[in-house]
Formats: structure tokens, C-alpha cells, sequence
């Protein structure tokens, strides 16, 4: 008999005797008279025995309608089940829960992670929170933000949607809503979660705009990055690695945004650099530093030399952690100096004339300058003679020594800053020793010009020294050496730096403090004289332990009263103290220790060469004891390999 035929009332009957939902829904299936009849019932029945499950899956599908008919049977949009936590099986020591039943994704959450448009409209005409939070932290604004759509986006925060999660505690394990599409380059959705928390959360700011350059300039999203920049994002913002942008883009080598973080957001490159000026010199940390004041300036202007100081940046905290972050990222700066040089370089060779006032050339020198200090930082690396030949070479191609202005004292500091180097990397090669006179002749007046005077006359007394032993080498007499007159020229050295310090600290400690360092330098200077030029039957020989002993002194004094102030100034001393204790294991234990503490306050990493140096001179055979280190270094160059005392 077929079921058409039978009245109403009993077909309803026997679909009320039905105990299961699958038989009520192929009972609606058999025609569309028992559909008609019989879909509310199955709507009714599912809302009673299966706590509306079916919303979750029409709120999935954007299945409006189905929602609509749930609700007339009875289905309660704002209903959130909770369940309860109950022990299941764990092969591990602690006991794992689940919440069971398990609660429903809240319809919001479910209609916002498949981008239900019309659905979502519908909820929120029923009133349900347009901030509801899930249990992964997930706001429906934050779903919809990482799909990118902005309709969406827009409709719910004219209900009430926040772009600022931070007002639940579930949303501790998820992220602003303005992050994911930081990271892919989504610049409107960007700006419409920045503009929501401009108007409605301003105090929080600061921390979405930090995460959106952190994000962005992760993934290297050039145009996110400009803009939370110019809404005034900090660029030292670090993330929980202590990674700032900059290097978050340089370590996952996306070299445009490494350049925007470098330009601090300027679309123009004249435009000044923020964070070249808050870029530090680790190894200069007094704010009155010339280098700050001198080097600083050159860079707003001037990619090459803004990557060559972020790289600096990095070089010094790298080797100050174990942060394998930071080491990839001051590689690729690194690398894009070089690049970027490259390209100063090359537009500076196309050009006919010089330029008229000099300033490419004195940038150019100072990035070369700059990567020479980052290769200093470096472990064990002797790269950065490379780059001080290239300092040498543009000195000598351009002939900077010409007194061109304004550029003309910015270039006589970079010039007498090679200078330096070179001379005290010259006090330690002996096959491979170049003069540094063609350097020195491009910064006239140095002496006057400069606290450090006694780099000159180390420079000369190295300088005589091989003159000398080439003489001897060749089968000729040398001259006779005046140790006396080196004396003199020290005591007039001495005396024109303690002048000039009078000038410059106001602090009567500071002046103390400095008078010492230049006591030390003097006594260490006077020794190398007399390493490097006395006979061994030299009268002034006997002077020499009262000058260590002297030096030495000057050494503690210096490291007790305040061992960071100078400790940039004070491995020359330290290198030539070392090379007189090779009997003194307790001197030799002193000069260690401060060796290893001044490489980590100044980053100066290429000092530990000099300091192995000391492991073998100190470690020599007793046939050898009677070997100054001058000889010892020019017998065993190939054997120990070059090594500075900077």
C-alpha cells in the first residue's frame, strides 16, 4: 500500500515512531509531498537529540536557509557548549584530557574561517558577538583579515569587531589581526586593522605596528613595511629572538626590504635615515664619539654606508651571542654592502669629472672603512686586510688628500682612521710589511690633528726596523740607533696629548683616567722602540724592566678604577706587557684575563690573533727564551700567520 495514500495525521504517527535521524531524512526523501510534511519534524528532531549540530555544518557551507529553518525549530544561535573534561588513554606519564562532548566552534568563528559573506551578515543580524574567541585565539576578524577579505572585514567592524585582540585572554596564543596580512604584502586589509586601532585603541599601537613590521619585513614586504613605518612603527622593535626587523629581512635575504629597514621607511634616499642614526657602533658607545658624529651624518644620504653600519651592528652582537639568527643576518648585510658598493663604485667610475665636493668618495671610503671594523669583530678572520688595502687604494686612486670642502675634515678622519690601522697591522707583517708613508701623506698635520700621535712613531720606529734588518739581510752594516732620541720624540708626543686632553674633559676623573692610558701607551711605545731598534748591548737596556714594571702598574690602575671606559685604547699596551712576561705565569695570567674581558666589552675580536700570538711566545722553547717577539714573529710568520694588535 503506498504511503501517499494514507492520511496525514498517520503518516506524521509513523514518522514520530521513528527513533532515528537517517530514517526521518529517507522518509523526507521518498517525494516531495513527504518532504513538505515531514521537514520541520526532522528539523525539530535533530534540534532535540543532536544539539543542532547541522548549524556548524550550514554555517560551513554558507547555507543560510538551512540556519533559518534550524532556528524556527527551535535552534539556539547563541548557545555555546562547554562539555566536560574527562581522562583519555596516554602512553606518556602525564595524563591527557578532552573535553567531551566536544565543544562547537562558536558559528562566527566557523562562518569567518570559509569566508561565509552572506552568512556572516546573517549572524550578525541576529546579534552574535562579532568578537567570539576560539580556543585557538582566533577573533573572526582575525580569520577573515588572513584571507583577505576586506568586505567581510568591513561589515564586521561596523558591528563592533576590535583589530585589538589583546582584550582576551585566549587571544595570548594567537596574534594581532593585522600580522598575517602583513606578511603577505595585504597592504589595504593592513590598513584597515591599523586605522581601527588609530581610532579605537591608540595607547596599543605601537605594539600592532611593531608586529607588522616584524612580520613584514620577515617576509619581505616592501610596501607593509613603508607603511607601518610611516604610522610610526619602531624600528628597533625586536621579537622574541631579539631579532629587529632589519635583520629578520636580512637574514631571510630579501635585500629591497633590507634596504627599506636600512632607509628607516624613506621613499626618498635623500630623505635622513632613523635608523642609520639609532644604528649603534657597539665598539663606540660614548655619544660624543667622533664616528657618531663624523660617520653618522655621511650615511643619510648614503645606502652603502647605512648596510656597512647595520652590518657593524650586527657583527657586534653576534659575536656577543649565540644567536645563529643574527649571524645569518650580518652575512647578508654583509654581502649587500658589497653589492651596494659595487654600485657606488661603478656610477663613481663613469664619471668624467670627480664630484666637485667630494662626498661620494668619502662615503665610498667610509663604508670600506666600516666593513674593515666588521671583519675586526670577526673570530679569527683576516679579512678585513682586504678591505683596508681597498681603504688604501681609493685613497690612493682619488688622492683625497686634496683640500676640497666641505668634505675636507670628514675625509682627513677616515684617512688618519687607515692610517692607524695600517700601522699597527704593519708592526706585525714582516714579508708581506708595506710602508704606510703613501697613506700617511694624505693627512697633513696629523699630529696635530689627532690624540693618538703615538701611532706615528710606532709607524716610524717599524718603519727603521725593517729598513734595518734588509740592511743586515743584504750583508751591510745598519746605522747606529739613538734610543734616545725616540725618547725625546715620546716625551714631546706625550705632552702635546695631555695638552690636548686638558682641552677636551671637563671631568677632573675622566682627565685622571685618560692621563693613565697615556702613561700606559708611553711606556709600551718605549718598550717596542727598544724591541724593535736597541742592540742587546744597549745601555738603556736596564731601563726596560723598570718600564714594565711601570706599565704594568698603569695596567692595574686602569682596570681597577674603571675597566670600560678605555678599553678600545689599551691592547697595544696590553700585546707589548705580554710580550715581556714570558717567565711571570701570574703576569702572563693578568694579561689573559683583561685580553678576554676587553674583547667582549669592545667587540674588538681581532685582537685574539695578537693574543694566540702571546699562547705561542709565551710557550716557546727554552732555546728561544732569549728571542724578543719582534725576532720570534718575523722567524715563525708562516708558521703562526698574520695577526693585529688594534
Amino acid at each position: 500500500m503506498s504511503l501517499l495514500l494514507l492520511p496525514t495525521e498517520l503518516i506524521l504517527i509513523i514518522a514520530g515512531s521513528l527513533g532515528a535521524q537517517r530514517d526521518i531524512n529517507a522518509l523526507c526523501q521518498a517525494n516531495k509531498y513527504l518532504y513538505d510534511l515531514l521537514v520541520t519534524h526532522l528539523y525539530r528532531f535533530h534540534v532535540l537529540n543532536h544539539d543542532s549540530s547541522a548549524l556548524q555544518w550550514a554555517a560551513k557551507h554558507g547555507l543560510v536557509s538551512t540556519v533559518k529553518r534550524l532556528v524556527e525549530a527551535g535552534a539556539d544561535l547563541h548557545e555555546e557548549k562547554e562539555g566536560r573534561k574527562v581522562p583519555i588513554p596516554s602512553l606518556g606519564r602525564w595524563t591527557k584530557w578532552a573535553l567531551y562532548p566536544p565543544p562547537d566552534t562558536p558559528l562566527m568563528i566557523v562562518a569567518a574561517q570559509h569566508g561565509q559573506d552572506s552568512m556572516i551578515d546573517y549572524l550578525l543580524e541576529q546579534g552574535l558577538d562579532p568578537n567570539v574567541v576560539c580556543d585557538t585565539g582566533d577573533t573572526p576578524l582575525s580569520l577573515v583579515a588572513k584571507q583577505g577579505s576586506i568586505s567581510i572585514a568591513q561589515k564586521l567592524l561596523a558591528k563592533g569587531a576590535t583589530a585589538d585582540t589583546f582584550f582576551h585572554e585566549k587571544c595570548n596564543m594567537s596574534v594581532p589581526p593585522v600580522v598575517e596580512p602583513a606578511g603577505k604584502g595585504d597592504l589595504a586589509m593592513v590598513r584597515l586593522m591599523v586605522e581601527d586601532v588609530k581610532r579605537n585603541h591608540q595607547t596599543r599601537l605601537w605594539i600592532h605596528l611593531g608586529d607588522a613590521l616584524l612580520r613584514a619585513a620577515t617576509c619581505g614586504r616592501d610596501n607593509v613595511v613603508h607603511y607601518v613605518l610611516s604610522q610610526g612603527a619602531d624600528i628597533e622593535r625586536a621579537d622574541d629572538r631579539d631579532m629587529r626587523s632589519l635583520y629578520l629581512a636580512a637574514y631571510n635575504g630579501h635585500e629591497s626590504t633590507t634596504a627599506v629597514s636600512a632607509s628607516g621607511g624613506a621613499s626618498d634616499a635623500t630623505e635622513p635615515a632613523q635608523n642609520a642614526r639609532s644604528a649603534s657602533f657597539e665598539g663606540y658607545p660614548a655619544q660624543d664619539h667622533p664616528w657618531r658624529k663624523v660617520v653618522l651624518p655621511l650615511a643619510q644620504d648614503s645606502l652603502c654606508l647605512r648596510l656597512s653600519i647595520l652590518s657593524l651592528s650586527a657583527a657586534h652582537k653576534s659575536v656577543k651571542s649565540a644567536n645563529s639568527f643574527i649571524l645569518q643576518a650580518n652575512r647578508f648585510l654583509h654581502y649587500a654592502t658589497l653589492r651596494a658598493l659595487n654600485r657606488e663604485l661603478g656610477r663613481e667610475l663613469e664619471l668624467i669629472e670627480p664630484s666637485s665636493d667630494g662626498s661620494s668618495l668619502s662615503t665610498i671610503l667610509a663604508t670600506a672603512l666600516v666593513l674593515c671594523y666588521g671583519e675586526m669583530l670577526t673570530p679569527r678572520s683576516t679579512n678585513w686586510g682586504i678591505h683596508l688595502n681597498a681603504c688604501r687604494t681609493i685613497i690612493d686612486r682619488y688622492r683625497l688628500q686634496g683640500p676640497r670642502e666641505p668634505e675636507a675634515e670628514v675625509r682627513q678622519f677616515l684617512i688618519k682612521e687607515v692610517i692607524d690601522v695600517t700601522i699597527l697591522s704593519s708592526m706585525t707583517s714582516f714579508t708581506r710589511w708595506q710602508s704606510p708613508k703613501n697613506v700617511a701623506s694624505a693627512a697633513p698635520s696629523t699630529v696635530q690633528n689627532h690624540f693618538w700621535t703615538f701611532t706615528d712613531i710606532i709607524s716610524e720606529a717599524t718603519a727603521v726596523e725593517r729598513h734595518r734588518h734588509k740592511l743586515i739581510s743584504e750583508g751591510r752594516e745598519a746605522p747606529d740607533v739613538d734610543i734616545g732620541m725616540w725618547r725625546d720624540k715620546l716625551d714631546q708626543a706625550s705632552l702635546l696629548v695631555s695638552t690636548s686632553a686638558s682641552c677636551v674633559f671637563d671631568d677632573e676623573t675622566a682627565r685622571h683616567r685618560f692621563d693613565a692610558v697615556i702613561r700606559a701607551h708611553y711606556y709600551a711605545c718605549y718598550i717596542y722602540i727598544h724591541q724593535a731598534l736597541a742592540p742587546p748591548a744597549d745601555k738603556t737596556s736596564q731601563q726596560i724592566a723598570y718600564f714594565v714594571r711601570l706599565l704594568f702598574y698603569e695596567i692595574r690602575a686602569i682596570t681597577a678604577d674603571s675597566p670600560h671606559s678605555f678599553a678600545h685604547a689599551l691592547f697595544f699596551p696590553l700585546f707589548i706587557a705580554g710580550t715581556e712576561c714570558s717567565v711571570d705565569t701570574l703576569q702572563q695570567t693578568l694579561i689573559n684575563t683583561i685580553y678576554k674581558e676587553f674583547m667582549s666589552i669592545t667587540g674588538l675580536w681581532c685582537n685574539y690573533s695578537g693574543l694566540q700570538f702571546l699562547y705561542a711566545f709565551w710557550a716557546r722553547p727554552d732555546a728561544s727564551r732569549g728571542t724578543n717577539w719582534v725576532r720570534y714573529a718575523r722567524e715563525h710568520e708562516d708558521q703562526l700567520g698574520p695577526f693585529l694588535v688594534f
